[in-house]
């Protein structure tokens, strides 16, 4: 079993999230970084940095997902589908940042989103 299956099985976003919400690809990642620690699963990082859809740069946007080795685990991209764009054209093309779990769980708790944000 590859690790975006054990993810999709092992840890599961609350049954209201809302994953096609534009920007929810953050609260997704906190998510799954308090779960996946909760369960000793540490080998990962959390990437912050831009997807394209191959057009040009106004086609690119800033996006958060979680990479274990050459896995990609994006609960949110339906909200790029929602906005009209073929996921099957979406390419993760640049990397701003990567931080542990734990790195990523202090910018969480440092600058946490607005109540019901």
């Amino acid at each position: 079993m590859n690790w975006l299956q054990k993810i999709s099985i092992d840890f599961q976003l609350p049954s209201d999230f809302d994953t096609a919400e534009l920007g929810s690809c953050m609260r997704a990642a906190e998510l799954a970084v308090r779960g996946l620690l909760e369960q000793g699963i540490e080998d990962f990082v959390v990437v912050e940095g831009w997807i394209s859809f191959g057009f040009d740069e106004d086609s690119d946007w800033a996006h958060t997902w979680i990479e274990r080795g050459d896995k990609i685990w994006d609960p949110t991209k339906e909200q790029f589908a929602a906005m009209g764009y073929d996921l099957n054209d979406m390419e993760y093309v640049r990397i701003k940042d990567t931080y542990t779990p734990r790195e990523y769980l202090q910018l969480c708790d440092k600058h946490p989103e607005p109540e019901g944000g």
